[in-house]
């Protein structure tokens, strides 16, 4: 059972992030976090790592109907 999507594509690793960026602006998401994977490691722990990037990104309009309906968040929709 896999617990991720996941895409193969003909960028660098930087090239296929600004991508998603601009394609999540189009859907009208924000980047709300990021999180260099990398660096963190490197900074926290002194290991070395595979370049690794996590978004956090948020539709306002979507979030706000979603706890509107429910009173409450529940669970973090997850899409690629």
């Amino acid at each position: 059972m896999s617990y991720y999507f996941s895409k193969t594509l003909s960028y660098d690793f930087d090239e296929a992030v600004q991508s998603t960026m601009k394609v999540l602006k189009k859907a009208d998401f924000s980047i709300v976090t990021g999180i260099d994977v990398r660096n963190t490691l490197k900074q926290k722990l002194g290991v070395g790592f595979r370049s690794y990037r996590i978004l956090g990104a948020c539709n306002p309009r979507m979030a706000h109907e979603a706890i509107d309906r429910s009173g409450r968040w529940r669970r973090y929709p997850t899409r690629p």
